[in-house]
């Protein structure tokens, strides 16, 4: 049976909030630790303030990528990786092209998703892709978890 500890240690705490101010984020971070969640996922502009902050505490960094619509360039995107590991995150969330999968155009979607996976998974780091529920059907969904999958 789980306990709370082993559902923390699950979790990815958000500290996405556009309002958040550097000492939210710290304060976030220290909630994070004391619970050990997974990982906290932080806007990618504070990840230079929240890498030091989890080194050696056995919380992993992330950030999003192309968050929130999935709409950026592929090229942008995969900057964003290669900054954000350099920054110190370990996983990504990168947010698929919901319009672009809406359109049936699953070659730009893997290609996308490839680009940010190649980045990534050159530096050790896990990729997650975000899909926007909401806006796709269940048809959708599915290719859209294919297309993932086959981009590694």
């Amino acid at each position: 049976m789980l306990n709370p500890a082993d559902i923390a240690g699950m979790l990815d705490h958000s500290l996405l909030q556009p309002q958040l101010t550097d000492e939210d984020i710290e304060k976030g971070c220290a909630v994070a630790i004391q619970y050990r969640t997974a990982s906290v996922c932080a806007r990618p502009g504070d990840i230079a303030r929240v890498a030091p902050l989890l080194r050696g505490t056995g919380v992993a960094v992330s950030t999003v990528i192309g968050f929130p619509h999935g709409s950026n360039l592929t090229e942008v995107k995969a900057f964003e990786a290669e900054r954000a590991l350099d920054q110190g995150c370990t996983e990504l969330d990168m947010v698929l092209n919901i319009g672009k999968l809406r359109s049936g155009d699953g070659d730009y979607v893997l290609a996308d998703i490839r680009a940010v996976v190649e980045v990534a998974h050159r530096r050790g780091a896990i990729v997650k892709v975000i899909l926007e529920n909401c806006y796709l059907t269940d048809e959708q969904k599915v290719e859209a978890c294919r297309l993932a999958e086959r981009a590694g």
